[in-house]
Parts: C-alpha cells; structure tokens; sequence
C-alpha cells in the first residue's frame, strides 16, 4: 500500500510540477526518451512510461515501479527530469538543475540539498539513493553513462568520489 501512495504522490508531484513550468529555453532541452508514449484519453496530452527506482524495504536492494509522466513538450527538460527524481529515492530537497545528453552519456546536475543529503545517509543510504538516481535515468533516457555532478562540479561524499560517468548500479 506505501508503495502505490508512493508512487501516486510521484505521479501528483509530477504534475504539479509540470503545470508550474513555463516555457523552457533551447538550452534546457534534451532530445526525448525512446519510451514510446501513450495517448491519455482524459487530457489528450501524452504520458511518457517511466520506470522509477527506489529502495526496498529492507535497504538491501532496489525496488522498481512505473510511472506515467506527462510530458508537454517534445524534448526532455528539467522540469521532466524533476519530475522523475520526485519519488521517495533521492535525499529530501534533491533536484535537478540541469540535464544534458551526449550521444550515449547523460549529465545530470543536481543542486546542494542533494549532496547534504548523500553526506547524512551513511554509505548504503549513499549507495541506495546513487542508484536509484543512475539506474532510473539510464532506463528512461537510453544511455549507458550518466554523469552525475552538484552545481556544475564533481563531488566527494567522504566515501566514494564521482567524478567520472557512472553505469548502472548492481546489488
């Protein structure tokens, strides 16, 4: 049951942030995922199918669960981005200032809290939300790297340093 109110406060979350965006610049935007979307009936707009990763119960693994984010507009922005990270998988605050894609490698630039949050979790929390974070965009955005930096600069959590592009996660 936490887990599908999970998931309907993502998919609620999503929207609003959607609804609150306005236009984007050119230089916010990322071609679109390869997710093939789906007609909505209710609002004519469209879904993108999003496969969201968490961890489970017992903080031992990732759990997985999908998500239908509506997307307005043609290409991938940040306020999509957002609304993937706007699942009970990241640290309290974390969002994503900036998303880029090159080819096969993604970039992912997220803001301070999420760092704060990273530093306070200890190494399995760091380990659980960094991969949630990286397998939940490497499924969604067709990509085998994604970069992950705060502010525009790599970081050290005291544990591990990203400073290179990361693969998906394994437990």
């Amino acid at each position: 049951m936490k887990k599908y109110l999970s998931l309907l406060l993502a998919c609620v979350l999503a929207l609003a942030l959607l609804c609150a965006c306005g236009k984007k610049d050119a230089a916010e935007q990322t071609p679109a995922p390869e997710t093939p979307p789906t007609q909505t009936a209710a609002t004519g707009g469209v879904d993108t199918s999003c496969k969201l990763y968490f961890p489970n119960d017992a903080a031992d693994d990732l759990s997985a669960d999908t998500a239908q984010i509506p997307d307005t507009e043609p290409a991938v922005t940040v306020a999509d981005a957002q609304a993937i990270v706007a699942h009970d998988a990241l640290p309290k605050d974390s969002e994503v200032l900036a998303i880029s894609k090159d080819g096969d490698a993604l970039s992912l630039d997220m803001n301070e809290a999420f760092l704060a949050g990273l530093r306070a979790s200890g190494s399995t929390g760091e380990f659980l939300y960094m991969g949630s974070l990286v397998n939940t965009f490497l499924d969604n955005f067709n990509c085998t790297t994604v970069r992950v930096t705060v502010e525009g600069q790599p970081f050290s959590t005291g544990h591990t340093e990203y400073d290179k592009p990361l693969q998906a996660f394994t437990f």
